[in-house]
């Protein structure tokens, strides 16, 4: 190490252990929030013991309303809201639009008995107005009056104060991540957004550039570029990453999305386990519920055969049950049972009917599916059209078999083996949620579970192909190597998922570092064509350590955390269900000139 090396690592040391403290000319005695402004406080921090003060106050106007000669102004902005007072007839700020920003100059007062407003941080006091200044009248009607206009009018949406709040958190949250992942020694590094195009994975955004048919692909994932890091021996890397993915939105996805990414060298699944674990206790907030480590672990094959789905939904633990054989005689056909607890509401029972009916609509499910409710018993007719109806014995069987009591509700699915296993694991997940969010019966606030021994491997049900269940980076795991050249689609591997409340919430795996192994699964098992990542296999055989990681919906968690119903409550400026960006308009048409400058012909 050369002297400024070693003087800059000197410093970085130096950096890491000491604040830095500054000296500036005003605001040093005021809130965090007010320092640097013009303002003194804001809409949210006046209290009693402030009566008596001059303040000056910004915002928006929120609402107005006369009594008298008297005029009545709330003022709010990201902190909160302040009422102002006029006492003389004040006719222009009486009709002066809501939304347009104003500046307010006054005395603190307490608000006359019996007009306190409890709702409000500020409700004890108001501001008797002395000078009064509007910043910028609202002349644009951009009033947000049904869903739709939450997109097209985002800027104003954001004054929502439980948007704000979850962007607040989120941004916390990440300040906690990185506060975190230095302590524990890692380094931040930012991959390349405009990456070269490689096969598998999910459909890339297209970026032309001036070279005639050379094309960049925005990146789905800092998955190849963290593995070099690793060869190239910066050992603990994360980074809070954005993500680009050309896929139709959903409520759980976006476009554009960002993921808590990190990776490790010389490590294994555990220590990545633990390590993601120590992550959560450390950041997760306390009136989002409490969660407890270590976080169980079930196999991919326990979880579908339990409970039906490789994502479930543990904060009730209710399973699935095969009837197959006790109803084998009435139905001839694979079937499932699940039993829902007895609850408070007295509407659980239609609200659980129209969930299967959507499970059912969703998945195109062409079985059958019948409710019972466990309290009269000559009630348990399987097949109201055929008359199937279940005798004595066989009641007595399943009731024993699935723990049934008085007052719950029997769901049974029959038909096609794997596709009832399919429906009954989405519905249980939904009447988990729906419990859960109606206090109808006991769950836990919190349920994280890993999932791991996934197989490496799964059929294409279409074309019958090898596809990676993850991504073709994955390892098998050690003692799965030689199944691995006989028999692929037995292998398993070193593969874990990160499941909280039913929602998958992280992934990730051990990564195959044999540049021989990594060929291999690319060329004799997934068949694809493997040249574009020549330049990482020659990376593997240039000595790359063993080495793991994973990846987290920064989003996903948030949203979450704040009970939000969608990740475009916890963004800033999210797209629509179909990708589009009803706030600027795009996507949106290129002139001529523009295409043709990038080599591209209009249609």
């Amino acid at each position: 190490m050369n002297k400024f090396s070693y003087q800059l690592c000197k410093s970085l040391h130096s950096l890491t252990r000491s604040p830095v403290h500054l000296s500036f000319r005003y605001n040093w005695g005021l809130s965090e929030v007010n320092r640097f402004t013009l303002r003194q406080h804001n809409c949210g921090d006046l209290k009693e013991s402030d009566i008596g003060k001059k303040v000056t106050l910004h915002g928006w106007i929120k609402h107005i309303r006369t009594h008298g000669s008297a005029v009545f102004l709330v003022v709010n902005d990201a902190y909160g809201d302040t009422q102002l007072i006029f006492k003389q007839s004040h006719a222009p700020i009486s009709k002066l639009p809501i939304g347009s920003v104003i500046k307010a100059e006054g005395t603190v007062t307490k608000r006359p008995k019996g007009q306190e407003n409890n709702k409000m941080k500020t409700g004890a006091i108001e501001v008797l107005v002395d000078q009064f200044e509007v910043i910028n009248k609202r002349t644009f009607p951009a009033l947000i009056t049904k869903e739709s206009d939450r997109l097209k009018y985002r800027y104003i949406d954001l004054r929502n104060k439980a948007i704000s709040s979850n962007l607040r958190l989120k941004s916390q949250i990440m300040n906690n991540v990185r506060n975190f992942f230095h302590q524990e020694g890692f380094i931040e590094v930012e991959t390349p957004l405009l990456q070269k195009h490689t096969p598998g994975g999910a459909h890339e955004f297209i970026v032309p550039t001036h070279d005639h048919n050379k094309f960049y692909c925005l990146a789905q994932s800092p998955q190849i570029f963290k593995q070099l890091l690793m060869i190239g021996g910066l050992d603990r890397y994360f980074q809070i990453a954005k993500c680009m993915r050309d896929e139709v939105s959903r409520p759980d996805r976006q476009p554009e999305f960002s993921q808590i990414d990190l990776e490790m060298s010389f490590t294994n699944t555990d220590g990545i386990i633990d390590l993601i674990e120590a992550l959560l206790v450390a950041i997760w907030p306390s009136f989002a519920g409490s969660i407890t480590i270590p976080f169980p672990r079930i196999s991919y094959d326990q979880a579908l055969q339990k409970y039906g789905s490789d994502k479930p939904d543990l904060r009730s633990d209710i399973e699935l049950h095969d009837l197959t054989t006790p109803l084998e005689d009435i139905i001839k056909r694979p079937a499932i049972g699940l039993a829902i607890p007895n609850g408070v509401d007295e509407n659980l029972e239609s609200k659980l009917y129209q969930l299967s009916l959507s499970v059912a609509e969703d998945l195109s499910f062409e079985g059958k599916v019948i409710g019972l409710k466990i309290n009269d018993p000559d009630c348990w007719t399987l097949d109201r059209e055929d008359n199937v109806k279940i005798d004595e014995p066989i009641k007595f069987c399943i009731t024993q078999k699935m723990k049934l009591y008085k007052g719950d509700y029997l769901f049974v699915a029959y038909g096609d083996s794997a596709e009832i296993r399919r429906f009954m694991g989405k519905f249980r997940n939904l009447s988990i949620k729906c419990i859960a969010e109606n206090n109808i019966s006991n769950c836990l606030d919190n349920s994280f579970v890993w999932i791991v021994d996934f197989p490496l491997f799964t059929k294409n049900e279409l074309d019958g192909t090898i596809e990676s269940s993850h991504h073709p980076f994955s390892a098998p795991k050690a003692n799965q190597l030689e199944k691995l050249y006989s028999n692929p689609l037995q292998v398993v591997g070193d593969q874990f998922d990160l499941v909280l409340n039913g929602e998958e919430v992280g992934g990730g795996s051990m990564r195959i570092h044999d540049a021989n192994v990594q060929e291999y699964i690319l060329k004799d098992i997934l068949k694809v064509d493997y040249s574009s990542l020549q330049f990482f296999l020659d990376a593997l055989r240039s000595g790359a350590p063993p080495h793991g990681g994973i990846a987290l919906g920064l989003d996903r968690l948030i949203r979450i955390m704040c009970n939000a119903s969608s990740i475009r409550e916890v963004i800033a400026f999210p797209k629509s269900f179909t990708g589009k960006d009803p706030l600027s308009g795009g996507p949106t048409e290129l002139s001529p000139s523009i295409l043709k400058s990038y080599n591209i012909k209009p249609t």
